[in-house]
């Protein structure tokens, strides 16, 4: 098992994989560390009352998050992707913290310790490694040798954020 691991992830793709793991970790708490003024923090509310579905289930979560990962996938524009849209998860954590007169910090790093925050970050970080390697494969001309991981990456993005869903919504409820 552990030959076949260092097969389809080699040491390049594992690196980069934390870089980018802590990468979003430390985008999404500088979001969160953002004071806001009212306007803002009503405005993001807003915004996010208009995107979360009335009945939440375990379904619309995994959908969300699932359509996040694949675009964050795509070579170039799901970093991109990412990274804005990391940093705007962390600003509605500073908004929603800011209500109850709490630190959005306090609030990013509390939800960091549950199961399902390591669940989609885990995805997102092996979505853009995997994006950056299939990206580096065109330049080479070399597509075929990430399709295999590209494969197994989408499944494990599958399984890690049905089980990151459902986990979720027991915290929900």
């Amino acid at each position: 098992m552990k030959n076949w691991l260092k097969q389809f992830f080699p040491k390049q793709w594992r690196n980069l994989f934390f870089f980018n793991l802590f990468l979003l970790v430390f985008i999404g708490l500088i979001g969160s560390s953002i004071s806001l003024e009212q306007n803002e923090i009503n405005n993001i509310l807003y915004q996010v009352n208009q995107i979360i579905p009335k009945d939440i289930n375990a379904i619309s979560i995994f959908s969300n998050n699932i359509i996040i990962a694949l675009i964050m996938i795509i070579p170039i524009i799901g970093l991109l992707f990412a990274i804005i849209t990391i940093y705007q998860t962390g600003m509605v954590f500073a908004a929603m913290a800011s209500i109850e007169n709490l630190s959005g910090t306090l609030v990013y790093v509390v939800t960091a310790l549950t199961p399902f925050f390591w669940l989609e970050f885990i995805t997102y970080a092996a979505n853009i490694t995997q994006g950056i390697f299939i990206f580096l494969a065109l330049l080479k001309k070399q597509i075929r040798n990430e399709a295999i991981r590209t494969i197994i990456i989408i499944a494990m993005s599958f399984a890690f954020l049905i089980t990151g869903s459902i986990i979720e919504m027991f915290f929900i409820e």
